[in-house]
């Protein structure tokens, strides 16, 4: 069953406030800087145009590019493609975020990127990383579909901003080429990894499942359902290598059914690829995509989420699910997973959708970002009791076995172990942007929160809605809707799941469905202040210890640390840091669950009671994105 529901194209809604500082800080670091900081990756490496794959490669210069210690066989057909995801993604998060914070100097340097990549393209419209003799050759590990994903997602969004035709035509020609090497409805099988070795780890093979992101957007752009078609049949197409061990399975459709099978897979693959399930969901009428996408969305909530929200996977998941201290996650599965969520809610409507994407944001997201500066962690837990680099693995059945992690720690590049996370925290706040608001006729819903600018053609005239708020640290949002002519349309705005109550000042509204609905003509500017209210509230995580949320935020016991520089860059102000913590730090408390919780709207911190030794003792919890060293969840007193 097809089903579109309500749209709004990027670049429409621009960041404010302290969002747009948060963006700016990072456009100064490492989004605007990392093809300075990894120059071998990005710009000497030219895997798109000169340097594209062949036979003829030295695979050993690729794996010292990469940082990689030891190159393996096991390995080595993996180094082909790794640098097209490291400048694909970048290039969409870095090309993004120009776009939205049109920052002169970096929009420079962005179109520059975006003409390079364009003057790839092939007379036949190939845009990829391979040369002829290695291009279109399903049977063995590879990364070409993925490739063109990353590039293509990037130059849509670029499309959409500035509505560059050539850009539009350039994009349609290169996935017009993958239509023709793998025809619609054919048995091409463009996931066939039969020549690999059953332990193989095709994961370049897997990731290709994502060309359905820019597919679906395509479908958007023009209207024409091929392009939704060919998505629902690139997730056929992978569903049919059901003995494809090396292939990350976990969104097979048989596995995703069965409701004693456990996720394993590397996560980021089991995150991403639900789109692809999502798409076949709402775009055919084949009634066990619905039935799997309900059982994928259980699984992931109640076995593979923590408490912040954040979707576990220290490289591959493990079947019995999370533990917030042992257990981590890696920053690209919180983006996919935010990803996952917004497609989810474009074309459900259901809201429940946006409470989860504020909540891996606001709380992993930005807990796994080094406050004030430009670094994250490749992983990080919940409970994060020190960040030293090197974190044993909780799973023997990991790519890693009993080998030590070495994610553990703040870096604006992570090339010591793979140059995928870095790139994808540059994506994650323009694609939570991009769904602040849904558009559907002369309904205009206002479904994400937090400081921003929104302005679209709603009901014949130039609608403009700015949000001034320190959202969500204070839920008190002033709303100033201006219209260039007198427009009747309806305004819908959220009322999150977490809120006890909501209010509106400066117009009149109804509750309807989750929402403060308010139906009039417009005319001029129209001041609105919008507040929800909530309480701090205690809860129980699935291993039986409690945490505590206050609105949107998770809460956190902030970890007095000590710092140590390991690294600086040749680029002055960029450096890899660890955290240790600081002598006498204590966090090993019982939270009193029957004593009163008492929250601060301004500070957005909440007082809550501990027990140590026998003894009381009143404690601060301030939000989780705003630290480095935490304690999430407690044993109850």
């Amino acid at each position: 069953m097809r089903h579109c529901a309500a749209y709004l194209p990027f670049s429409r809604v621009k960041p404010a406030g302290w969002i747009r500082a948060y963006m700016q800080r990072d456009l100064d670091g490492f989004i605007g800087h990392l093809d300075e900081l990894v120059p071998e990756l990005i710009c000497k490496d030219q895997i798109y145009g000169r340097d594209r794959r062949t036979h003829e490669r030295s695979d050993q210069a690729l794996g010292e590019a990469l940082g990689i210690a030891a190159v393996t066989d096991e390995w080595v057909v993996q180094y082909h493609w790794w640098n097209s995801e490291t400048q694909g993604n970048w290039m969409d998060g870095f090309v993004r975020t120009v776009l939205l914070l049109d920052d002169p100097e970096m929009r420079a340097k962005a179109e520059k990127y975006v003409r390079y990549y364009l003057s790839t393209q092939d007379e036949d419209g190939y845009l990829g990383i391979y040369q002829p003799d290695l291009r279109f050759h399903p049977g063995t590990e590879n990364g070409e579909l993925w490739s063109i994903a990353t590039i293509t997602r990037c130059l849509l969004a670029y499309y959409q901003a500035t509505g560059e035709a050539a850009v539009l035509t350039a994009v349609t020609r290169a996935l017009a080429c993958v239509m023709d090497a793998y025809p619609l409805g054919s048995d091409a099988r463009p996931f066939d990894t039969r020549e690999e070795s059953p332990d193989a780890h095709c994961t370049g093979t897997g990731h290709g499942l994502m060309l359905v992101d820019s597919f679906y957007c395509l479908y958007r752009l023009t209207g024409e359902r091929r392009y939704w078609d060919y998505a629902v049949w690139l997730y056929q197409q992978f569903n049919e290598e059901k003995d494809a061990s090396n292939l990350a399975a976990d969104i097979m459709l048989d596995h995703i059914l069965d409701p004693q099978y456990g996720f394993r897979d590397h996560g980021v693959h089991t995150y991403e690829q639900a789109r692809a399930l999502i798409l076949a969901a709402y775009g055919s009428d084949d009634p066990r995509y619905r039935e799997a996408l309900k059982m994928y969305l259980h699984k992931v909530r109640t076995r593979y989420t923590c408490p912040s929200g954040g979707p576990i996977s220290d490289e591959n998941l493990r079947p019995e699910g999370y533990d917030p201290t042992v257990t981590a996650y890696e920053y690209c599965c919180i983006h996919e997973l935010l990803h996952t969520y917004s497609l989810l809610l474009e074309l459900s409507g259901d809201l429940q959708y946006a409470d989860d994407m504020e909540s891996l944001l606001f709380n992993a997201g930005m807990g796994a970002h080094l406050p004030q500066e430009s670094a994250i962690t490749y992983c990080k837990s919940d409970n994060s009791y020190s960040l030293m680099g090197e974190f044993q693995c909780a799973q023997p059945h990991s790519f890693y076995g009993d080998l030590v992690q070495r994610r553990y720690q703040y870096s604006p590049t992570h090339q010591d172990t793979a140059m995928c996370c870095v790139p994808n925290a540059g994506r994650i706040v323009p694609y939570y942007l991009r769904r602040t608001y849904l558009l559907e006729g002369d309904v205009l819903t206002k479904v994400l929160y937090g400081p921003s600018q929104m302005t679209a053609q709603v009901a014949g005239a130039q609608v403009t809605v700015g949000e001034e708020s320190e959202y969500p640290f204070n839920n008190r949002i002033r709303l100033t809707v201006r219209v260039s002519t007198d427009a009747e349309f309806t305004l819908r705005l959220r009322v999150p799941g977490w809120a006890d109550a909501a209010t509106l000042t400066g117009a009149r509204y109804t509750h309807e469905d989750g929402c403060l609905v308010i139906r009039r003509v417009w005319t001029g500017e129209t001041a609105l202040t919008l507040t929800f209210f909530a309480s701090p509230v205690l809860r129980t995580d699935r291993l039986g210890e409690a945490y505590v949320t206050y609105g949107a935020l998770v809460m956190a016991l902030p970890i007095e640390s000590e710092e140590h520089l390991v690294r600086d860059y040749p680029l002055p102000g960029f450096h890899d840091k660890q955290y240790s913590p600081a002598p006498g730090a204590a966090y090993d408390f019982a939270l009193c669950a029957n004593e009163t919780l008492r929250g601060d709207p301004e500070t957005a911190q909440v007082k809550a009671v501990f027990m140590k030794d026998g003894e009381k003792r009143e404690l601060t919890l301030v939000p989780m994105g705003k630290t480095i060293l935490r304690r999430v969840t407690f044993p109850k007193a």
